[in-house]
């Protein structure tokens, strides 16, 4: 049964009290409204009491002895234990106002018949609020076991019906937490698989030619100085993984800080195109300034020209030999808006939405003499939505490719 707490304590001090407050206040009643002679009022209201505090101990005793009972058991006798309460009242009050014990005999087979009616419903309401709960019950354990496609789905406007909707919305919560959980699990693991490829590759490159130089295997001047070259390649292409990752993860923790300044944004673009022309012109792809508005920013320039160099980049890595890029900015009142433009061969219509995850690259290909990390448009993203804006491809197919970003005009 278990210690009595305080707060019970307190609660049956206070029922007590409002039992014997209930009880003279009756005895008032009956005086006043039913002419009740004033010598049968003490023992009107010694009864009502007596059988208050004793229905109310009998109801404490039955909630903590039919714990185990199931909810349709408990209504059952709950109901009983009232209707009982109310029959020994009648009876003692009958037989202090009637004369004839038949008529007493009569009114107890009455309450009787009562009570045995009352429990039919009773019983009733009870299975039915205890199969309601059951579903709930049920429902709790399939989540415990790890299924948050369950619903209860019970309809109604009763507490146990609010109870079930506040269940099915804590279901659908728990369903979305754990399938982002899922998807976070299945980046992580992508990420992971996507940095040992890319270390490992130019890695095992370098490591091949310098063991060719070490071993004397290579002599001759050309060929020594195409492996240094290529080593050299190789490790610039590490050190900009490795800016990129160093960069995400600063991004990732919140440390990614912006030195917001007044920029002119005519300024950053032309930045950003001289710093990928020596690019441009060994793909053999013309990269040029289209219109450009004359608005400023408040905004990290240092970001925005690396921003512009991402997709600067990407366009031209796209982009055929003898195509062009074509970087244009237009001002709308409350937004700037700069758009990269390319003549490539456009996105397949399936890749537009992934463009813009970590490590994704939609030619499919996992080398790095053909292609970029895959962080690019990543950290474009996230440093255009540190500055309170928005980017997004404009423009897919044969025509070529136009990616935009848009930010808040000073």
């Amino acid at each position: 049964m278990g210690r009595v707490s305080k707060r019970q304590l307190v609660l049956g001090a206070v029922s007590f009290a409002g039992i014997l407050v209930a009880s003279g206040a009756a005895g008032l009643v009956a005086n006043r409204v039913a002419d009740t002679p004033t010598d049968d009022l003490p023992v009107l209201v010694g009864t009502l009491a007596v059988t208050g505090i004793l229905g109310l101990a009998a109801a404490w005793l039955v909630q903590r002895w039919t714990s185990a009972f199931g909810f349709a058991a408990r209504v059952l006798i709950f109901t009983g234990l009232g209707i009982g309460v109310f029959i020994a009242n009648m009876a003692i009050a009958a037989s202090m106002m009637f004369i004839s014990t038949h008529d007493l005999r009569l009114l107890l087979v009455l309450c009787g018949y009562a009570l045995a009616a009352a429990s039919i419903p009773a019983l009733a309401m009870g299975r039915s609020l205890g199969q309601r709960l059951g579903q709930v019950e049920q429902s709790a354990q399939r989540i415990a076991e790890g299924d948050f496609a369950v619903r209860v789905n019970l309809h109604g406007n009763d507490d146990i019906a609010r109870l079930a909707h506040a269940f099915d919305t804590m279901a659908a919560r728990l369903e979305e937490a754990d399938a982002n959980r899922a998807s976070l699990e299945r980046s992580r693991r992508d990420l992971f698989a996507a940095i040992s490829h890319d270390l490992r590759t130019p890695l095992s490159s370098i490591r091949v030619m310098v063991e060719a130089l070490t071993d004397r295997v290579v002599t001759d001047p050309a060929t020594t100085d195409r492996y240094l070259g290529m080593m050299t390649g190789d490790i610039e292409r590490l050190s900009l993984l490795i800016d990129d990752l160093f960069e995400l993860a600063r991004i990732d923790s919140g440390a990614l800080q912006l030195r917001l300044q007044e920029t002119e944004i005519g300024g950053v673009v032309e930045s950003a195109v001289a710093g990928v022309v020596p690019i441009a012109e060994k793909a053999r792809v013309a990269v040029s300034c289209g219109p450009t508005a004359a608005a400023t920013l408040l905004a990290d320039p240092e970001r925005l020209t690396r921003v512009l160099g991402n997709l600067l980049q990407n366009a031209i890595r796209h982009t055929p030999a003898d195509g062009s890029v074509v970087v244009t900015t237009s001002a709308t009142g409350s937004e700037v808006v700069v758009s990269v433009a390319d003549t490539g061969n456009g996105i397949p219509p399936g890749d537009v939405s992934r463009v813009f995850e970590r490590f994704y690259r939609a030619e499919k290909s996992r080398s790095r003499t053909g292609g970029g990390s895959g962080l690019g448009l990543s950290i474009a993203k996230s440093i255009v939505e540190a500055h309170g804006g928005r980017i997004w491809i404009d423009q897919t197919g044969s025509a070529g490719t136009t990616v935009s970003f848009a930010l808040p005009a000073r």
